[in-house]
């Protein structure tokens, strides 16, 4: 059985429809469209990201793979807030990325998005200890406002990643499991 070739005015039609702005849902965490992220290295200019489209709904588990060069960690970068699009669309929480300012970013990065590095020694001011890295996050976005609560916090969190006996050592202290470990907490204390 072969399906109907589709008229030139409904393959049209398709590709407004596919080319037209998506509205951003709630049940998304993620949206990207056309997404482009240009640098420039000493007069020469990368594209390291081209054109790229994602979906991610909330509560889904995504893994980026792909080859050495490939954009993974410009995208992160450019999700994360670190890096600001060139060009397209990206949303997450239901925030324009595009549109937002260096302060904006960095309010977004300290309320939204929580960060765990691949370096171990990214993750952890190596002078506090693991409940005061943990704590960290929080004071800055609220201040010592709400420290009673933040304790509450930040000792829920090294229990339930079986290191609460741990919370007064520095990361030099601790073995590198612990400290990504610890890196967890912080990045899950403004619950992101």
């Amino acid at each position: 059985m072969s399906t109907p070739t589709p008229s030139l005015e409904e393959l049209r039609r398709k590709a407004l429809a596919a080319a037209a702005p998506r509205t951003v849902g709630a049940e998304l965490a993620i949206s990207c469209e056309r997404l482009v992220r240009i640098f420039s290295t000493d007069g020469i200019e990368v594209q390291a990201l081209q054109g790229l489209d994602l979906t991610v709904d909330r509560g889904d588990l995504v893994a980026l793979v792909g080859a050495s060069g490939s954009g993974k960690s410009t995208l992160l970068n450019v999700l994360a807030g670190l890096d600001a699009p060139t060009a397209g669309t990206a949303t997450v929480d239901g925030q324009d990325l595009l549109a937002m300012t260096a302060k904006d970013r960095l309010r977004y990065r300290r309320e939204v998005v929580g960060f765990i590095w691949q370096q171990t020694a990214r993750n952890l001011l190596p002078f506090l200890t693991a409940e005061q890295n943990v704590a960290l996050p929080m004071q800055l976005r609220s201040g010592h406002r709400a420290a009673k609560r933040q304790r509450g916090r930040v000792t829920e969190l090294l229990e339930a990643l079986d290191i609460g006996e741990l919370a007064h050592r520095r990361p030099a202290e601790l073995s590198g499991g612990q400290q990504q470990r610890v890196a967890i907490a912080v990045a899950l204390a403004n619950q992101p």
